[in-house]
């Protein structure tokens, strides 16, 4: 199927493993590349950043196996790859250019690594998602702290947040011989500006969440459509709902000063800084 999205960008992995029938396995996903990452890797912090891992030769595979919330990087001075998971797991990188990514685990008894006997002792089959998205870069960095490309912030959106849609099964068949529908309930929002929530506090107040992203510059970003921090779209996604705008605290239970439209991206300055705002609607 052709696409033209995000998803198209990216290499989509499903697995399902099973490993009621086995006892004391450790199933891991290997991933080689040709790519020179010395014995640094990078895992997300919570999806927030980025952080610089070092493999440690003189310890054992185990003791580098680091969390990875959802996602983990390798890089070289031409290339990096970012692989994505839908799920929380373990990842490290023990020879250059791999990544190895813990699948499944099934234990009988207390191993001496965390897992107490009877914990790791059931693992019923599951199904695992991710996406490995591979880049070039545009120049290099040494910091230690990076952040996801609008190519990869993107997909790790539709991975982490797929849409659920239902349809009424009334006219099926007059539905079944046209095109599908286009969707589309508000304005658009800039890409790097993220709706972490919106809902209605009461029938006439709606509280709206929001984030500012960063993207990493280092890489040549894929994404076409992609407007950051856009004014005019920031002003137009409020005027939408013809209402007066307040600053609020992140419950909803505190009503702050009155902003107009083209406030809302000063607000909005500090990347990953999570600010909310409630709009007493015109009953639209």
């Amino acid at each position: 199927m052709h696409q033209r999205n995000s998803s198209a960008k990216c290499i989509y992995v499903q697995i399902w493993p099973n490993v009621t029938c086995l006892d004391d396995v450790t199933i891991m996903m290997h991933i080689e590349t040709a790519l020179n990452n010395s014995d640094l890797f990078y895992t997300d912090v919570n999806g927030l950043h980025l952080m610089q891992k070092r493999y440690n030769d003189a310890r054992p595979l185990e003791a580098n196996i680091y969390p990875m919330p959802s996602a983990a990087m390798i890089e070289d001075e031409r290339l990096r790859l970012t692989l994505l998971s839908g799920q929380p797991s373990g990842v490290t990188s023990s020879t250059v250019g791999n990544l190895d990514v813990m699948i499944d685990r099934r234990q009988i008894g207390d191993d001496g690594k965390g897992m107490g006997f009877g914990e790791a002792s059931e693992s019923y089959p599951s199904e695992l998602k991710y996406r490995i998205v591979v880049e070039k870069r545009d120049q290099s960095s040494n910091d230690p702290t990076l952040y996801h490309s609008s190519t990869v912030q993107r997909c790790l959106d539709e991975l982490l947040y797929p849409p659920s849609l239902f349809v009424d099964s009334i006219d099926s068949q007059k539905r079944r011989n046209s095109s599908p529908p286009s969707i589309s309930l508000f304005p658009p929002l800039p890409c790097n500006i993220q709706l972490v929530n919106m809902r209605y506090l009461s029938e006439d107040f709606i509280i709206i969440i929001l984030r500012r992203l960063p993207f990493d510059c280092d890489v040549v970003s894929q994404v076409t459509d992609c407007d950051d921090l856009n004014n005019d779209l920031l002003s137009s996604f409020f005027a939408f709902f013809r209402g007066r705008i307040f600053e609020m605290n992140l419950t909803g239970t505190i009503r702050g000063a009155e902003v107009g439209p083209i406030d809302i991206a000063q607000r909005l300055s500090t990347p990953l800084e999570i600010r909310s705002f409630g709009v007493q609607t015109d009953q639209f």
